[in-house]
C-alpha cells in the first residue's frame, strides 16, 4: 500500500483536472475576431464609427407589390416596427423607417437663418434682385400665388422671403441632402431601385457579447420565418455585423473541436508507433493535459474569459507541450530511470521553456485582445507543464510506470541509434545549399505582405456577402458607399473640418458621378456663423437704404398691408440671431446618427461613388484635416500598419529576451550566437517563402511568430546542450536530443498543420506559416548548429588545440589582414621610394626598413591581450652590429624582433624572399636569401654590417612543430666567424603557445624575451673555430632557454591554457575555475615545487582535473593519475583538450579503492569530506601505496575557534548546500592539525606546513616518507 506522499501526485493531477474541467465549463468564450482586432488604432475618432456599424441592424421590406402606394409602404413600416418592438424591446431599439425631419421645422431654420446659407456669389444673385424690375415681378407672383389655391397656407413663407433668397439656400442644401427624394418619398427610406423599403435599427446589448449575439441571431431569423410565412405581410430579410459574429463563433466553435481532435488523433497515432503502449501515450498526454488544465484554471480565477481564437490555438499548444514529453522519454528510453532523467534534461528543459515562455509572454504587449489572450494562454500551458514534468511525472512514472520505464521504445532506440552512427556524416554540399538558399530567400524577405481584406479573415459565408450586398442600397458592381468622419476635439473644430471635407467632395472633377450625404450645408463652425452674420450685416447697411423705400412703395403699390412684410423687413434691419447649428441638427434622430459627441466630436459623411474614382477620391479626402475614411479597406489598411508595428515589436522583444536569457544561460558570446542563428536564418526562410508562395501575414497569424521563437530556442539550445554535453563529459546527448526534437517538431507540425481542415480563414492562416516555419527551424538547427559548434570549438579541442573565441578570432583576422595591409603598403611605398631621384640609396634602404618596424610595432601593439615581458633587454645592444640568434617556433617571432629596431636584417628561406606579398620590400631592404651559398651574399653583408645593421638568424632554420628547441644549424656562428662580429644570444617564449606553426589562431598570452650577454669573437670559453662555438654556443642556448622556460611558465602564464579547457563547459565552471585558480595559484606552484622529482602522482579528490593538468603543464613526462567519487567532476577532466591520453580519469570511492605504487598522492580538500573512520582507512591505504622517499600533499580546513575557520565552514556549506558544487555523502568531519602530527609521527613521517591561507583554516601541509 503506497505511502500518502506517494498518492499525492496523483492526488493534485485529479485535482487539477476537475478545477479545470469545472472552470472550462464557466470560462466565458468571446468568439468575435474584433477581439482581435489591435485597440490602438492611429485613429481614434473611427472607434465610435465602428461601433455603430457593429450595432447597426437593416431590414428590407419587398414592396414591389404596393406600386408606389407610400400609405401601403407606411402601414408595412408601421407593422414591422411595432412587431419587432415587441418581441424584441430589449434587445432592438431605434428603429426608423422614414426621416423624422419635420419639413416646416427645416424650412423655417432656413427662413429665419437665411443668412447661413449663402455665399459671396449669392450676395451677387440678390443684387439682381433687387432690381426694379425684378422686385415689382416677384411682389406680383407672389400676390398672384396668395390669390391662387396654391397658396394656401404660403403667406408666412411669403412674408419671410417675399423675393426667394431661399432659392439659394436650397440649392446648396441639395448638394448634401437628398431633398428631392425625400420629400417624393415623403421621407420614407425606399432603396433607389424602389423595389425596397429600409428599416433602420440598431442592437441594445454589447454586439462583443458573443452569446447574445447567437441568441439574437437565432430569435431574429426565426421571426424572418414566421413574418414571411404570412402572406399579408411583405417579404422581410435583415443583415447587420451582428449576423457575421454569429457565424463567426459557429465555425469557430466547430473548428476548435475539429482540430483538437485531429491533432490529438495524429499525436496518439505517432506515440502509439514508437511505444505500442498505451500507458506510455498516457503518461505522454499527462503534461499537456495538466498545463493545459491549469492555465484554463488560471485565466479564469483572473481573467473570467478568454477569446476562442486563442482556445482554437490549443491544438497549437498541444503540439508544443508534447515536445517537453518527447525530451522526457526518448532520454527515459536510454537512462532507464525517471529521475535521473529528469535531472540530466532538467537544465536545457528549464532553458528552453523560460525562453519560449517569455516568448509567449512577449504577445502580451500586443495590442490585440485575441493576441494578449494566446500569450497568456500558451505561456501559462508551458509554465505548468514543465512544473508537472520537473516535480511529478518522474514519480508518476516510479510509481505507475516501472514498466514504461523499464522497457522503453525499441523504435525510439533504434533512431537514436540512427543519429548516434559514425557512418551518418554530413555532405558538404548541404551547407552550400543552405548558403545560398538564405542568400536568394533574404532577397525576397522584405517583399512579405500582410493581409488587409477583414473579409478574408472573417468566415463571410456567400449567403451573408448576397444580403449585405442587397442592404447597400447600391449597384455593388459598378459603385461603391464609404463614410467620412470629420473629427475634431470641439464642436466647432469637427464642424470646420467637415465644411472644408464637404467643399473638397463637392468641388472635385468627379462630383457630377457622386452622392453625397452631409449635414456640412448647415451645420457650422461658430467662427464661420459669426462671418456670414457679418456678411448679411454688412450688405444690407449698404442697400437698406436704398432698397426699403423703394420695396415699401412697390408693396403698398400691389395692395400689400403695411405690415404683410415686417418679418422680412425686421431681418434686414436687424442683427441676424446667433445660433448653433449643432444643437438644431441633433433634435432630428436622421440628423443625430450623423454626429458622434463623446470626450471629441466626429461628423459622418456619406459618399456613392463609382468604383473606378475611388483613388481619385482617397486622394481628396486625404488632403483634408481631421478626416478618415471608414471603409473596409481603410480600416484594413490601418490594421496593416497596426500589424506591422505588433509584428516588428513582438519580434523584437521575443529576439531580445531569448537572445538575453541565451547570454546568461551560457554565459558566453559564441554558444548565444551559436544557438540563436538558426533562428535568425529560419526568419529569413520564413519571410521569403512566405513572399514566394504569396502567403500573407496578419494580426492571427502573427502568433506564430512567438511559436516559431519558442519551439526554435527550444529545439536550439537541446542542439547545444547535446554538443555541450559531448564537449563537456563526453557522453553523446546529441543523438538522443535530435530523436526528442525530431519527433517533437512533427508532432507540432501536426498540431498546426490540423489547422488546415479548419474553415475559418483566421484560423486556416496559422497552418501554413507553422509548418513552414518549423520545418525550417529543424533543418537548420540539425545542420547549422553542428557545424559552427565543430568548427569553433570540437574540431580543434579534437586536434589538441585551445578553441576559438570570438574576441580573439575577430582579432586574428584583423591581424592577418592588417599584416597583409602593411605588407600591400610597404611594397607600394617601397616601389615610389625606388623611382624618388635625389635621395640616397641608403637612406632608402633604412627608410624600408623603418616602415618594417613600424608595421610590426603597430600590429603587435594592436594585439594588446598579447602581453610583452623583457628580461635583461639593456644586453641588447644595436650600437654596435651583432650576429643576433634566437629560437624559432612561431610566425611572430620575426615581427617581434622586427619590432626591435630599425637595423635589423634577417637571413628568410625562399618563400619570404621570393613571397609576392612582401618580397619587393624584403629584397630592396637587403634581407638575406638563407638558401644561397652566404659567399654570394658576403659583399652585401660587410656593406650592412659596416652601416650598423645587425644581422637575424634563425638557427634553427624552421619552426619547431611542438616548441621545443630543435637542431641548430651552423649557419649563424660561420657568419659570425666570417664578419668578425659578436652573437647575441636571444630567448623567446610564449610564442609559440600563442600563434604555432600551422596554425592562424592567435590566443592571449605571455610574450617573452631575455637577451643573454653578447659572445664576443674572440670569446675563447666556447671553443676555437665556429664549428666548435657552434656546438657549445648551442649547448649553453638551450640550458639557458630551459631555464627561462621554467621560470616564465608560472602560475600566471599557465591560466591562459588550463582556461580554454574549461571554455564553453558552462558558465559556472568557467567562474568557477577562474576563482579557484586566483585562490590556488600558489599553492600548485608550492605543489609543483615539492613534487620536482615525482613522476607517478595520485590526484585524489581531482574533480574537475585543474591541479592535474596544472602539474601535467609544467611537467610532460610526470604520470598522473585524477580519481573522485563525483562522475560528473571526472567527465568534465577527462573531456580536455590539454588530454593527450597520457592523463587518466577513475570515478571511484578513495575509501575502498586500491591503490597503485606511487610518488606522491595529493588530497587537496578531501579529507573533510570523510568521517573519521574513513579517514583513517584512507591515509592508511595511501601509505601503503606510497613508494620509498614519497610525499603527501594535503590541504584542509584545520579545526580551531578562529574566525578563519568559520570563513572555512560557511564557504563549504555555501558549495555543498548552495551552489553544490561539491557532493557529500557524511557530514564535514574537520580535524585539528594534531591529527595529522600524530599520524606522521606513528608512521615516521616527516610533516611541514608549506601554506597557511590568510583568510581561511586551509592549510597546505606536505608529508614525506624519508624511507
Amino acid at each position: 500500500m503506497p505511502s500518502l506522499n506517494k498518492l499525492l501526485p496523483i492526488l493534485l493531477f485529479i485535482l487539477v483536472l476537475l478545477v479545470g474541467a469545472y472552470s472550462a465549463s464557466k470560462l466565458d468564450i468571446h468568439e468575435n475576431l474584433n477581439k482581435s482586432i489591435p485597440s490602438s488604432l492611429d485613429m481614434d475618432a473611427l472607434k465610435p464609427v465602428i461601433e455603430k456599424g457593429e450595432k447597426a441592424v437593416f431590414f428590407s421590406l419587398n414592396i414591389e407589390d404596393f406600386k408606389g402606394d407610400n400609405y401601403k409602404i407606411d402601414s408595412a413600416g408601421t407593422a414591422l416596427v411595432t412587431a419587432l418592438n415587441d418581441k424584441f424591446g430589449s434587445q432592438l431599439g431605434a428603429l426608423q423607417y422614414r426621416s423624422d425631419i419635420d419639413p416646416d421645422i427645416f424650412n423655417s431654420f432656413v427662413e429665419e437663418h437665411l443668412y447661413l446659407f449663402l455665399e459671396k456669389s449669392d450676395y451677387e444673385a440678390i443684387d439682381s434682385l433687387l432690381e426694379n424690375g425684378n422686385v415689382v415681378k416677384a411682389l406680383a407672383e407672389d400676390k398672384k400665388l396668395l390669390s391662387s389655391a396654391q397658396g394656401f397656407g404660403m403667406a408666412q413663407s411669403i412674408a419671410n422671403d417675399p423675393l426667394h433668397f431661399n432659392q439659394f439656400a436650397y440649392k446648396r442644401l441639395s448638394k448634401g441632402l437628398s431633398l428631392q427624394n425625400m420629400l417624393a418619398t415623403e421621407g420614407l427610406f425606399i432603396s433607389t431601385d424602389g423595389a425596397s423599403l429600409m428599416v433602420n435599427g440598431a442592437v441594445l446589448f454589447d454586439p462583443k457579447e458573443v452569446s447574445n449575439v447567437q441568441l439574437f441571431d437565432e430569435q431574429l431569423s426565426g421571426f424572418k420565418d414566421s413574418w414571411n410565412q404570412n402572406t399579408s405581410n411583405a417579404e422581410l430579410d435583415y443583415f447587420g455585423s451582428f449576423a457575421i459574429v454569429a457565424a463567426n463563433a459557429k465555425q469557430i466553435k466547430k473548428d476548435i473541436i475539429l482540430t483538437v481532435n485531429l491533432a490529438l488523433i495524429f499525436i496518439v497515432g505517432l506515440l502509439y508507433f514508437y511505444y505500442r503502449k498505451l500507458s506510455t501515450i498516457l503518461f505522454f498526454v499527462l503534461p499537456g493535459t495538466f498545463g493545459i488544465a491549469a492555465s484554463i484554471t488560471f485565466v479564469y480565477l483572473f481573467k473570467g474569459g478568454i477569446s476562442a481564437l486563442a482556445l482554437s490555438a490549443s491544438a497549437v499548444i498541444m503540439g508544443i507541450v508534447v515536445d517537453y514529453s518527447f525530451h522526457f522519454f526518448s532520454h527515459l528510453s536510454q537512462d532507464k530511470d525517471a529521475i535521473k532523467t529528469r535531472n540530466s534534461i532538467a537544465f536545457p528543459l528549464i532553458v528552453s521553456s523560460f525562453t519560449t515562455i517569455v516568448a509567449f509572454f512577449s504577445l502580451t504587449f500586443a495590442n490585440s485582445e485575441a493576441l494578449r489572450d494566446f500569450g497568456l494562454f500558451t505561456g501559462l500551458s508551458l509554465l505548468f507543464t514543465l512544473l508537472f514534468i520537473l516535480f511529478l511525472l518522474p514519480h508518476l512514472i516510479q510509481l505507475l510506470g516501472k514498466r514504461t520505464m523499464q522497457e522503453g521504445s525499441s523504435k525510439l532506440d533504434f533512431l537514436i541509434e540512427k543519429f548516434s552512427s559514425d557512418k551518418i556524416k554530413q555532405p558538404k554540399w548541404i551547407l552550400l545549399i543552405i548558403l545560398l538558399a538564405t542568400g536568394f530567400l533574404a532577397f525576397f524577405a522584405n517583399d512579405v505582405a500582410f493581409e488587409n481584406d477583414l473579409n478574408k479573415l472573417n468566415f463571410y459565408p456567400d449567403y451573408l456577402k448576397k444580403k449585405e450586398i442587397a442592404h447597400q442600397n447600391i449597384n455593388p458592381d459598378l459603385e461603391k458607399r464609404i463614410t467620412i468622419v470629420a473629427h475634431g476635439e470641439t464642436e466647432n473644430e469637427a464642424a470646420a473640418n467637415n465644411r472644408v471635407l464637404f467643399a473638397a467632395l463637392t468641388g472635385n472633377s468627379t462630383a457630377h458621378n457622386q452622392q453625397v450625404n452631409s449635414i456640412a450645408s448647415f451645420v457650422l463652425p461658430a467662427a464661420e456663423i459669426q462671418q456670414k452674420s457679418e456678411a448679411w450685416e454688412t450688405y444690407w447697411r449698404e442697400n437698406e437704404d436704398a432698397f426699403l423705400p423703394y420695396f415699401t412703395s412697390i408693396a403698398d403699390s400691389l395692395g400689400y398691408s403695411s405690415r404683410a412684410f415686417s418679418p422680412f423687413v425686421r431681418s434686414i434691419q436687424t442683427t441676424p440671431e446667433q445660433v448653433n447649428s449643432i444643437e438644431f441638427a441633433t433634435q432630428f434622430e436622421s440628423l443625430q446618427k450623423l454626429i458622434i459627441q463623446d470626450q471629441n466630436t466626429s461628423i459622418l459623411t456619406t459618399v456613392v461613388f463609382e468604383k473606378a474614382d475611388y483613388e481619385q477620391l482617397k486622394a481628396t479626402i486625404s488632403a483634408v484635416p481631421g478626416t478618415f475614411i471608414v471603409d473596409g479597406e481603410s480600416v484594413a489598411e490601418s490594421l496593416v500598419n497596426s500589424v506591422k508595428a505588433d509584428f516588428n515589436l513582438l519580434l523584437i522583444i521575443a529576439s531580445v529576451l531569448v537572445f538575453v536569457s541565451m547570454l546568461l544561460v551560457y554565459g558566453r558570446l559564441e554558444l548565444t550566437l551559436i544557438s540563436f542563428l538558426p533562428m535568425v536564418l529560419s526568419w529569413i526562410w520564413i519571410l521569403g517563402l512566405a513572399a514566394l508562395f504569396g502567403i500573407k501575414f496578419n494580426f492571427i497569424n502573427i502568433m506564430i511568430a512567438t511559436i516559431i521563437f519558442g519551439l526554435g530556442d527550444d529545439f536550439s539550445i537541446f542542439i547545444t546542450d547535446g554538443l555541450q554535453t559531448k564537449h563537456k563529459y563526453g557522453k553523446n546527448a546529441l543523438a538522443t536530443n535530435k530523436a526528442g526534437i525530431l519527433l517533437s517538431s512533427i508532432s507540432t507540425i501536426i498540431g498546426t498543420g490540423v489547422l488546415f481542415f479548419g474553415q475559418h480563414p483566421a484560423i486556416r492562416s496559422i497552418a501554413a506559416i507553422s509548418v513552414i516555419g518549423i520545418s525550417t527551424i529543424v533543418i537548420l538547427s540539425f545542420v547549422v548548429q553542428p557545424f559552427l559548434y565543430k568548427t569553433l570549438i570540437t574540431r580543434r579541442t579534437d586536434q589538441g588545440k585551445p578553441p576559438y573565441t570570438l574576441l580573439e578570432l575577430a582579432i586574428s583576422i584583423f591581424a592577418f589582414s592588417f599584416f597583409f595591409l602593411g605588407c600591400l603598403i610597404s611594397t607600394i611605398l617601397t616601389v615610389i621610394v625606388m623611382i624618388i631621384p635625389f635621395w640616397k640609396l641608403k637612406s632608402k634602404k633604412l627608410f624600408v626598413h623603418r616602415l618594417i618596424q613600424f608595421f610590426t610595432w603597430a600590429l603587435l601593439k594592436f594585439m594588446v591581450f598579447l602581453k610583452k615581458r623583457y628580461y635583461d633587454y639593456e644586453l641588447l645592444d644595436f650600437n654596435k652590429p651583432s650576429v643576433i640568434i634566437a629560437n624559432h617556433s612561431s610566425f611572430l617571432d620575426i615581427l617581434f624582433i622586427a619590432m626591435q629596431h630599425p637595423k635589423i636584417t634577417f637571413l628568410v628561406g625562399p618563400w619570404v624572399y621570393n613571397s609576392p606579398i612582401f618580397g619587393k620590400f624584403i629584397r630592396f631592404a637587403d634581407y638575406i636569401p638563407a638558401f644561397l651559398p652566404i659567399e654570394d651574399s658576403l659583399e652585401k653583408l660587410q656593406g650592412l654590417v659596416a652601416d650598423g645593421y645587425s644581422i637575424l638568424v634563425f638557427p634553427e632554420s624552421h619552426r619547431s612543430v611542438d616548441g621545443k628547441l630543435t637542431r641548430f644549424h651552423k649557419g649563424a656562428f660561420y657568419l659570425s666567424e666570417l664578419l668578425q662580429i659578436d652573437i647575441t644570444p636571444v630567448l623567446l617564449h610564449g610564442l609559440h603557445y600563442i600563434l604555432p606553426k600551422g596554425d592562424y589562431y592567435v590566443k592571449s598570452g605571455y610574450q617573452n624575451m631575455k637577451v643573454l650577454p653578447r659572445i664576443t669573437n674572440s670569446d675563447a670559453r666556447y671553443g676555437e673555430g665556429y664549428s666548435q662555438r657552434a656546438k657549445n654556443i648551442t649547448k649553453y642556448f638551450k640550458e639557458e632557454h630551459a631555464k627561462f622556460t621554467l621560470e616564465r611558465e608560472d602560475a600566471d602564464y599557465l591560466f591562459s591554457p588550463l582556461n580554454y579547457g574549461y571554455l564553453y563547459k558552462g558558465p559556472i565552471l568557467e567562474w568557477y575555475f577562474k576563482i579557484k585558480y586566483s585562490h590556488e595559484k600558489h599553492n600548485y606552484e608550492l605543489i609543483h615545487r615539492e613534487l620536482l622529482t615525482k613522476n607517478k602522482i595520485y590526484d585524489l579528490g581531482c574533480g574537475n582535473g585543474f591541479l592535474s593538468y596544472f602539474l601535467k603543464l609544467k611537467n610532460a613526462d610526470r604520470e598522473i593519475i585524477g580519481v573522485d567519487y563525483d562522475e560528473d567532476k571526472v567527465a568534465v577532466a577527462e573531456n580536455c583538450y590539454l588530454n593527450d591520453g597520457s592523463m587518466k580519469f577513475h570515478t571511484e570511492d578513495i575509501s575502498t579503492m586500491n591503490l597503485e605504487p606511487a610518488d606522491a598522492i595529493i588530497l587537496m580538500d578531501v579529507l573533510h569530506y570523510l568521517s573519521p573512520e574513513k579517514k583513517n582507512i584512507v591515509l592508511d591505504n595511501c601509505l601503503k601505496a606510497l613508494n620509498p622517499h614519497g610525499i603527501f600533499i594535503i590541504k584542509d580546513g584545520l579545526l580551531s575557534d578562529s574566525d578563519k575557520h568559520k570563513w572555512t565552514i560557511k564557504s563549504e556549506k555555501w558549495s555543498t548546500k548552495l551552489m553544490k558544487f561539491n557532493k557529500v555523502t557524511d557530514e564535514l568531519s574537520f580535524f585539528e592539525l594534531a591529527y595529522l602530527e600524530n599520524w606522521a609521527t606513528d608512521n615516521q613521517l616527516e610533516m611541514k606546513i608549506l601554506s597557511e591561507s590568510d583568510n581561511s583554516s586551509n592549510t597546505l601541509i606536505a608529508i614525506k616518507r624519508v624511507r
